[in-house]
């Protein structure tokens, strides 16, 4: 039982900075998202 709570420990504190990441990352795809809207709108213009 007590193997199990240090297991949990672990994995909490290990998900929280992947959460982040991840959001992170999702961020990053939304501005390059942006850049490529507007290099479509140059180029069209």
């Amino acid at each position: 039982m007590k193997e199990n709570l240090q297991i949990s420990r672990i994995f909490n504190s290990v998900r929280k900075p992947v959460g982040m990441i991840h959001s992170m990352s999702y961020e990053l795809r939304q501005l390059h998202a942006v850049k490529f809207k507007l290099k479509e709108e140059e180029a069209v213009a």
